[in-house]
């Protein structure tokens, strides 16, 4: 069906079929719903969306909104003027499109996610442009940048199957930029701020034929969950055209970002840092400032300044007036100064901890606080009647300071931290709970009646001096959730605290007696080495009912040990409700924990394990409890003399130390290690690793060296004839640096006289070298799979 607009500004609507729509002159509204159409925009800037089907858009003249927000192998024109066109295929999971967008002339932005299959084919063309893209899971991206200088955002939420390649990307100074401060904020891991590409060892360029690749590691060269990923393709490039310029001040050769002293006047300024650490000045006049990435140093100055710290750990200061600031990542400390400020703190999690300060000063503040990174936070409102919201995962501590002050707890996810209140007051003149944000999200059935009362959707519980405030939200008649604590009133009797205290709601009172005692079954100390498992278990002790939600997980920042390697936490939820007669004992089983073997222990390590059975008590006085687990190495360690150090039927770690020694591993994957001395070793049967470190000086021997074992050494043995196979001396003996042998015989008998070089591996920054008998099979394996 043919649909033709006049030069009027009009909407038009297409059928389910498939049509033909122009919309001619005038700033037209269309859409072109299902059907395979064809959409022309005409003069002037039009607003165009294709629906369903294989659409071809074109913008026309004028500054044009090009959206496609549902599958098909679309044809998307910008034409000229600053074109919008946004491309969003997230449904499009399993599909197979072609989609190809040509943004014309002028100064255009692209937005591009797809989880399709197929292609994607983009041109800016000319201008200034910028495209954003995130999503590429399925499809291969192809990008041409055209004339001018184009910037390529790559968004935090990037899901790369190929890495897109880009065209015709111009390196250089006055090149275009590929920005990715934002993802690499928001995706890494214990990232510090500093330049990515130098030894923080996230970003890289490699040189790939006629191509550059940008790299991405997302946890570092200390990480051993990820390695280097391809991020993008640059055609037609060399790693020495790229500079700083290209990546939005990050220099490619791994150089330190230099920051700059940025100075305002007494008018309203507009002041941008850089990536680097910044020295900001605002002065006085309305200024709004940006730190971007970097540590800064930011002062508003007088007057009433907008101020965002960005990324980096910042120390930000409002000064007089009534200022705004917000910052979303970092170690950071924020002072609002004089004035009635905002401060708005919102920070996801990488797995980096990070150290906050805020500080509100005189004046009635506002301060909204949602940080999930862990670490902790400390929160001093000072003067005023200030209002605190608090949305937080990571631990904080708040003092609320003189004048009358209003708290929102305002999370309410089990495995969050507690947010605790240092000096409440209570009475008819104190401070305020603010239970409105509780309403917000929703008391299920709740009829408007006192939350407190036989609604059960909230309650106090006197926990030693503390006031736990606790929420049920789905209240009495609810078994889906229990009372959980979202928030902690230091040193304050709950009786003392009334309707005042609660927006009018007189508060009910109930004592830990009332509540079931949960006590945690776990081993308080487990050996690295024998592939064990086991089970936590929780007990309610005494209970008739029972209405709570039960989560278990790993503590990072709590625990030495490491998930993944030394140990495997599995994650624990779920909802239980019980009613028995007569009052017993309640076991729940929560997730497993593995003991896993590392291959290098680095000593006794902990396992920190969080656990929460909202709305019961822990001994910690709360509903929620952390148990440490001490996890000790296997290893059977010898002493300066001659020592004898047998293992088991498992997976053992030998050390001799100095001395004569003998070590016999017997069966399982065991290390041997004799140290200094003349020593004996026999890793008897299974896949055993025989290691020298240092210099060796003594004459050792080993006595069943088998086709699946692997000799490793922290100094690289010397390759006669460089072709990876390592030959004795004439007498038949392995040479170490120092003046050290060892007479190697196989486990049938043989002498063994030479070795094949496996490759290395990097543990706790020493390199180790790995060798087999020539002719292995066994290859080189993972460190983590070398015990």
């Amino acid at each position: 069906m043919q649909i033709d607009g006049t030069a009027a500004s009009e909407t038009l609507s297409g059928t389910d079929g498939d049509d033909v729509i122009n919309g001619y002159a005038g700033f037209d509204i269309i859409n072109g719903r299902g059907g395979n159409d064809v959409i022309n925009g005409g003069d002037d800037g039009d607003s165009l969306e294709g629906g369903a089907g294989d659409d071809i858009i074109d913008g026309g003249d004028g500054n044009d909104f090009v959206n496609d927000f549902t599958s098909g192998s679309d044809i998307l024109r910008g034409g000229s003027g600053a074109d919008t066109i946004n491309v969003s295929h997230f449904g499009a999971t399993g599909l197979t499109e072609t989609i190809v967008i040509n943004a014309g002339t002028g100064d255009d932005r692209v937005d591009f996610n797809s989880s399709a299959k197929g292609t994607a084919t983009i041109d800016l063309g000319d201008g200034a442009d910028r495209l954003s893209f995130g999503t590429v899971s399925n499809a291969s991206l192809t990008i041409t940048t055209g004339a001018g200088r184009d910037t390529i955002v790559l968004q935090p939420s990037t899901s790369i199957g190929t890495a897109p390649v880009i065209t015709d990307f111009q390196a250089g100074d006055a090149g275009d930029i590929f920005e990715l401060s934002e993802y690499v904020a928001r995706t890494t891991i214990n990232w510090d701020g500093s330049n990515p590409f130098g030894p923080a060892g996230f970003l890289r360029l490699v040189q790939s034929g006629t191509s550059v690749l940008l790299e991405a590691d997302r946890d570092g060269p200390t990480g051993s969950m990820s390695g280097f990923v391809p991020l993008a393709r640059f055609e037609n490039s060399l790693v020495e055209a790229f500079t700083a310029a290209n990546f939005g001040g990050y220099a490619p050769s791994g150089a330190a970002v230099v920051g700059r002293t940025i100075t305002g006047t007494d008018n309203f300024d507009t002041l941008n840092g850089t990536v680097g650490a910044d020295i900001i000045s605002g002065f006085a006049g309305r200024d709004q400032i940006d730190g971007r990435n970097g540590n800064d140093i930011i002062d508003g100055g007088a007057d009433s300044d907008a101020i965002q710290g960005g990324f980096g750990n910042d120390v930000i200061d409002g000064g007089d007036g009534d200022d705004t600031i917000s910052d979303t990542g970092g170690s950071d400390t924020i002072r609002g100064g004089a004035g009635n400020d905002s401060i708005f703190v919102s920070h996801s999690s990488n797995g980096t901890a990070e150290t906050i300060r805020i500080e509100g000063g005189a004046g009635d503040d506002v301060v909204s606080y949602y940080v999930f990174s862990p670490g902790t936070g400390s929160i001093d409102l000072g003067e005023g009647a200030d209002r605190l919201i608090l949305g937080n995962g990571q631990a904080v501590r708040a003092t609320l300071g003189s004048g009358r002050d209003r708290v929102e707890f305002a999370s309410f996810a089990p495995q969050n931290a507690i947010p605790t209140i240092a000096d409440f007051t209570a009475g008819a003149d104190g401070d305020v709970v603010d239970i409105s944000t509780n309403f917000a999200f929703g008391f299920q059935g709740w009829d408007g009646s006192n939350p407190f009362g036989s609604s059960g959707y909230l309650r106090l519980l006197q926990a030693g001096k503390d006031t736990l405030f606790q929420i049920d939200r789905d209240g009495a008649v609810g078994r889906n959730s229990g009372f959980q604590t979202i928030g902690r009133l230091e040193n304050v009797d709950a009786f003392s605290l009334t309707a005042e205290n609660f927006g009018g709601y007189a508060p009910k009172v109930v004592n830990g007696a009332d509540l079931a005692t949960a006590v945690v079954t776990t081993p308080q100390v487990v050996t690295e080495g024998i592939d064990q498992t086991f089970t936590i278990g929780l007990t309610f002790k005494s209970v008739t009912s029972l209405n709570t939600f039960v989560s278990m997980s790993f503590v990072t920042d709590a625990s030495s040990a490491t998930n993944g390697s030394d140990v495997s936490v599995g994650t624990f939820s779920g909802n239980f409700s019980i009613t028995q007669s007569p009052a017993g004992d309640y076991r729940v089983n929560l997730g497993s924990v593995a003991i896993l073997d590392d291959g290098f222990v680095e000593g006794d390590e902990t396992i920190a394990i969080r656990i929460t059975a909202t709305g019961q008590l822990f001994d910690t006085g709360t509903d929620s409890t952390v148990v440490q687990i001490s996890l000790r190495s296997d290893d059977r360690t010898g002493t300066d003399g001659a020592d004898v150090l047998n293992g088991t039927a498992g997976n053992d770690i030998l050390r001799g130390f100095a001395g004569a020694d003998t070590l016999t591993g017997f069966s399982g994957r065991d290390l041997l290690e004799g140290g200094q001395g003349n020593d004996v070793l026999s890793g008897g049967s299974g896949s055993d690793v025989f290691l020298f470190a240092g210099a060796i000086l003594g004459n050792d021997r080993i006595k069943d060296f088998g086709v699946d074992d692997l000799l490793v050494t922290t100094l690289k043995l010397a390759d006669r004839d460089s072709d990876g196979v390592i030959g004795f001396g004439s007498d038949r003996d392995l040479d170490f640096t120092g003046g050290g042998q060892a007479v190697i015989t196989s486990d049938a008998g043989t002498r063994v006289t030479s070795l094949e070089y496996d490759g290395s591996f990097v543990a706790d920054n020493v390199t180790y070298y790995v060798y087999s008998r020539v002719g292995s099979s066994v290859g080189m394996p993972d460190a983590d799979a070398l015990i």
